[in-house]
């Protein structure tokens, strides 16, 4: 029989739990999240290792929906399956998934969805999360990579974030695209923001790669909580995720 706890003083707080039991009220929600994120696992170690990159423009759905109504413990769901997720906890959730025992899940991005704004978008908070993670991590311990590396991964941040705010610049692109007075710059321009998902791909890659130093599968898993609440930009926001981040 499922079981309900609640702690005074906490009941209208997230609830993140350390441990799944299989007593958890949301035990087949989490089974269920459990065998979707091993398909996903699967399917981006299937396209990536594809020699011929540029011939997978279809890519595997890889987002995670816990929906339900208000106070139904959406939240407290997907927090508690993300921390088990990380911490490679709660064995018996994962039992038959097979490419997520064999996968590193490097510390996850946890993204509050009321930072959207006209101004701030879903690629500009990721990449300040990302970024913000590998500077912590360099500073305490800055033999974890070699100069070049870090150089390296630094150029590659430069040129994502040149790309997002080319992107972002609705209205000089749009000055650029109907000026008959152009040059081969603004074709440049062009061609650089067409080429953000390829480099924003590779940039992953890179972090996860200084971030998770041991050999193997590496993961990086993006919390979105309360999408609906920021109903302004919710269709933008759905759009840029489905773009660039599946």
């Amino acid at each position: 029989m499922a079981k309900i706890t609640i702690t005074k003083g906490n009941e209208f707080m997230i609830a993140v739990r350390d441990e799944i039991t299989k007593d958890d009220l949301f035990i087949e929600q989490y089974e269920c999240a459990a065998n979707i994120l091993d398909r996903i696992v699967g399917a981006s170690i299937e396209v990536r290792d594809k020699k011929e990159f540029w011939k997978s423009q279809d890519y595997e759905n890889n987002i995670i929906a816990f929906c339900g109504e208000r106070g139904e413990g959406k939240s407290s769901v997907m927090m508690t399956f993300v921390n088990a997720i990380y911490h490679n906890s709660n064995k018996e959730i994962f039992l038959n998934c097979k490419n997520v025992e064999s996968t590193y899940f490097v510390e996850p991005i946890l993204i509050d969805p009321s930072l959207f704004d006209d101004v701030h978008n879903v690629l500009d908070i990721v990449l300040a999360k990302i970024f913000r993670n590998f500077y912590d991590c360099y500073n305490n311990d800055n033999q974890r990579a070699d100069e070049r590396t870090r150089e390296e991964l630094l150029d590659r941040f430069q040129k994502v974030y040149r790309y997002v705010s080319l992107i972002n610049n609705q209205k000089q692109m749009l000055d650029d695209e109907f000026d008959y007075e152009g040059n081969i710059s603004k074709l440049t321009k062009l061609g650089e923001s067409t080429k953000l998902k390829e480099e924003l791909t590779e940039l992953i890659k890179d972090y996860l790669n200084f971030m998770e130093t041991r050999d193997g599968k590496k993961q990086l898993i993006i919390a979105i909580d309360d999408l609906d609440l920021c109903s302004a930009n919710a269709y933008k926001m759905t759009e840029q995720i489905r773009k660039y981040l599946i």
